[in-house]
């Protein structure tokens, strides 16, 4: 199936629903704004990098946001330990949370693969 429309992608779906879920988990952090803000951040910016990317001109071009993305989802598994050890999250929605991020990496690095295959210079066409 080809994507007409960045929320065509399953990966963008799931993105957005991760970043919903952490939304949710940190409203507890008041005492951690920090954490708070840089998870909410990196979590925000998986979705936002591959909607920002998809109407690159080339393969190549959403490539690039796709690796961006990546290196947020990343981030944000990162700044989820930390919320973990600092005891603001239960070790149950850290792991789940933790384990969607891995999957959306995942997720992205097969897509930037199949785009480097492809290497389409127009993909507007």
């Amino acid at each position: 199936m080809h994507a007409t429309c960045v929320e065509d992608l399953q990966v963008f779906q799931r993105a957005r629903a991760f970043a919903v879920a952490v939304f949710a988990i940190t409203d507890r952090f008041q005492a951690d704004f920090w954490l708070r803000d840089q998870l909410t951040r990196s979590a925000a910016s998986i979705a936002s990098n591959i909607a920002e990317g998809f109407p690159q001109g080339t393969d190549r071009a959403f490539a690039r946001y796709l690796s961006v993305a990546a290196g947020s989802a990343e981030e944000a598994r990162a700044h989820l330990a930390v919320a973990e050890e600092r005891g603001r999250v239960a070790p149950t929605a850290v792991r789940d949370l933790r384990q969607e991020a891995l999957e959306i990496v995942r997720m992205l690095n097969a897509l930037t693969r199949h785009l480097h295959r492809s290497d389409r210079k127009d993909r507007n066409a």
